[in-house]
C-alpha cells in the first residue's frame, strides 16, 4: 500500500473514532438516579442533531469498510490465508474484545459498591447478575456497550469467503439484500449496517482500489460536502419537528450517509484538512491511539456527562453545549493520556490491551 494512502486510512479512522465519541455523548435525555433530565433548548438540541446524529453517522459505516478493506487487501482468500486471517484477529480483535469487557464487567462491579455513586445508576446492578448474566455481559452484551462492533465484526469475518466469493465472481446481485436490510434497519444476526458496509469495503479492495486513488477536483469535492451539509441539516431540522418516522427523513437519513462517506473520503485531499490532521499527528501522535480510545472512551465519557449535567443547574443553550462538546473532549484527553501513559510505562500492558495494534 502506498504510504500516502496509508496515512490517510489512519487521519480518517482517528476522525471516525471522533465522530463516535461525538455520538454517544448526546445529552438530550438521560438519567440521573430516579431524576430525568430532558434537554430544553431547541438550538442545543439541533446542534446536537447535526453533528451526532447527522455529520458524525459516517464513522461506523467508514470502520466497516476499512476494516473489511484490510481484511480483503491482498487479493486472494484460500483456506490458509482466511486461517492466517483468523488467527490473527485472535490476538488484535477477540483478547481486546474480552478483557475490554471483563474490565467493564470489574469497573462497574466496584464503582456501584460507592454509594454516593450508586444512584447514578438505573439498570440492574452487577452484584445482583446471576452467573449466566455475568457471562451474557462478558461475551454477548458488553456493558462498555461500544464493543458491539468488534463483536458483529468479528461475526461478519467468520462469512468473509462468502463475500469473496461473491466479488470475485462480479456476483453484485447479492449486494441488494444487504442494501435492503440496511435500507430496513433489520438486525440479522449482526447490526444491518454491518453486511452492506462490509461488502463495499470487499468491493473496493478486491475490484475497485481505483477508486481510493482518484482524487476529484476541490470543486467537485465541495460540491459533494455542501449536498452533504444540506442533507444533514434538512433532517437534523425535520427531526427537531418531530418527523422521525416520516420516510421522507428515512431515506434522506440513509442518503447522507452513502454522501458523507464519498465526501469524508474526499475531503481529506483538500491541502488544508490533511496538512492540520498530519501536524496533529506530529505533535501528538494521535494516530496510534484510535484503536485504544475505541475501547476506553466508555463508560469514562458517560461518568463525565453525569458528573457535568449534575454539577451544572442552569440548564440554558450554552451550558447545554458545554457538557455535550466538553464531555468528549476531556474523555478524549484523558484516554489519549492514559494510552501514552501505558506505553511509556507498561508497553507489554498497552500492547496486550490493544491486541499488539
Amino acid at each position: 500500500m502506498k504510504e500516502n494512502l496509508s496515512i490517510k486510512l489512519k487521519a480518517l479512522s482517528f476522525v471516525s473514532i471522533v465522530f463516535v465519541v461525538l455520538v454517544h455523548s448526546q445529552t438530550s435525555m438521560f438519567n440521573v438516579g430516579s431524576h430525568t433530565n430532558y434537554m430544553s433548548s431547541k438550538s442545543a438540541q439541533l446542534l446536537q442533531l447535526f453533528l451526532s446524529d447527522g455529520l458524525a453517522r459516517v464513522g461506523v459505516p467508514f470502520f466497516f469498510m476499512s476494516s473489511s478493506f484490510f481484511f480483503f487487501l491482498g487479493g486472494s482468500l484460500d483456506l490458509y490465508s482466511y486461517k492466517h486471517k483468523l488467527k490473527k484477529r485472535l490476538r488484535t480483535l477477540i483478547i481486546p474484545y474480552l478483557t475490554w469487557s471483563a474490565l467493564g464487567l470489574l469497573f462497574f462491579l466496584l464503582i456501584q459498591t460507592i454509594p454516593s455513586v450508586s444512584r447514578f445508576f438505573t439498570n440492574k446492578l452487577v452484584r445482583n447478575y446471576e452467573l449466566t448474566e455475568v457471562f451474557y455481559r462478558w461475551i454477548v452484551s458488553p456493558l462498555n456497550y461500544q464493543l458491539w462492533f468488534i463483536r458483529d465484526l468479528l461475526i461478519v469475518m467468520l462469512f468473509s469467503p462468502l463475500f469473496y466469493f461473491f466479488v470475485k465472481k462480479n456476483h453484485y446481485f447479492f449486494l441488494v439484500p444487504f442494501f435492503l436490510l440496511w435500507l430496513s434497519d433489520i438486525n440479522l444476526i449482526v447490526r444491518a449496517d454491518t453486511y452492506f458496509f462490509f461488502f463495499l469495503g470487499a468491493m473496493v479492495a478486491l475490484k475497485y482500489k481505483n477508486l481510493i486513488e482518484f482524487t476529484p477536483s476541490i470543486f467537485k469535492t465541495l460540491v459533494i460536502s455542501l449536498v452533504w451539509l444540506l442533507l444533514v441539516l434538512f433532517k437534523s431540522k425535520m427531526s427537531l419537528q418531530g418527523f422521525q418516522d416520516s420516510l421522507v427523513f428515512y431515506l434522506i437519513s440513509k442518503f447522507s450517509i452513502l454522501v458523507g462517506l464519498v465526501s469524508f473520503w474526499y475531503l481529506y485531499d483538500i491541502v488544508l484538512i490533511s496538512r492540520t490532521l498530519c501536524r496533529l499527528h506530529e505533535k501528538y501522535r494521535v494516530f496510534e491511539f484510535t484503536f485504544f480510545l475505541y475501547l476506553s472512551h466508555e463508560p469514562l465519557l458517560t461518568i463525565i456527562k453525569k458528573i457535568l449535567m449534575s454539577l451544572i443547574h442552569v440548564k440554558n443553550f450554552f451550558t447545554y453545549s458545554f457538557i455535550y462538546l466538553g464531555s468528549p473532549f476531556i474523555t478524549i484527553i484523558i484516554c489519549i493520556q492514559l494510552g501514552l501513559f501505558l506505553k511509556k510505562y507498561s508497553h507489554k500492558t498497552y500492547d496486550f490491551l490493544t491486541g499488539n495494534r
